[in-house]
This record gives structure tokens, C-alpha cells and sequence, in this order.
């Protein structure tokens, strides 16, 4: 992790996609979060972003806790996904732990 300050992510209790991007979107404490897109492409856009917008966490790095849960989510496609954009992150580093 950097200097910044880090937002973490409880995924405990996710037991859907719904649940997750709710979970995002209470952590990270998004205003406007109606026009976030809650799915893996917009969380993309919003943390390589360097301007506010839909689903931007801010200056911040950002901690997933307890993501053994989401291996459930499309037949473990979606952790996949999120781990590859925990790998490619270039604005802010991201954890995804088990």
C-alpha cells in the first residue's frame, strides 16, 4: 500500500453482486451513486479516473477484506476480474484478500 489513506471493503457478507456494489458504495461513501454503473467496467473508469465521478473512491487506496465469498459470483469470473483490476491498477493500489 502507498502513503494515502486506505478505504476497506468488507466483503463478509456479500452473497450477490447487489451486495457487493452496496458494500462498495458504503465504504468509499459515493455521492451521486445513482449514476455509478456497479459493475467491473465502471469501477475500472472510477479508480484509474484523476477527476471526481460516478463510483471515484478519491485520493485513497482501497482494501477488499474477506473476498473468499465472491468466488460464488459468476462461477468465480467476477473475483477473476477484480483481482485483474487489483493487478493493472495504475492511480491507487487495490487489495483483494481472502
Amino acid at each position: 500500500m502507498s502513503d494515502k489513506p486506505t478505504i476497506q471493503i468488507d466483503c463478509s457478507k456479500v452473497a450477490s453482486e447487489r451486495d457487493f456494489w452496496s458494500a462498495y458504495e458504503s465504504a468509499v461513501g459515493l455521492v451521486g451513486s445513482n449514476e455509478f454503473g456497479r459493475n467491473l467496467d465502471a469501477l475500472w473508469d472510477a479508480v484509474e479516473s484523476d477527476c471526481p465521478g460516478p463510483g471515484y473512491p478519491g485520493e485513497v487506496d482501497l482494501r477488499f477484506l474477506n473476498c473468499a465469498r465472491l468466488s460464488d459470483l459468476r462461477d468465480g469470473a467476477f473475483l477473476t476480474a477484480l483481482k485483474e483490476i487489483a493487478g493493472d491498477a495504475s492511480k491507487r493500489s487495490i487489495e483483494v484478500l481472502d
